[in-house]
């Protein structure tokens, strides 16, 4: 659950750094250039699909939480 209520903050983070609006409003390029920049600069890919179900463009499981790694890679 904790992560869950994490995951949120991150979202909120990467919307303020990557200063594209709110996600919400966000279209694929959008995470196209997402993904590019979080290559830059941390060396992890996450896919656009990944980018899309954590931002809730893309319906997930009520459960769904990504890999720690990926939460990481945000987080960074």
């Amino acid at each position: 659950m904790s992560r869950k209520v994490n995951l949120s903050e991150v979202i909120r983070c990467c919307e303020n750094r990557f200063g594209h609006s709110e996600a919400a409003l966000w279209t694929h390029r959008d995470f196209s250039m997402l993904n590019l920049e979080i290559l830059k600069d941390t060396g992890t890919n996450i896919s656009v699909n990944t980018l899309k179900r954590i931002f809730g463009k893309l319906s997930v499981d009520e459960n769904y939480i990504p890999q720690q790694a990926t939460i990481d890679a945000l987080q960074k």
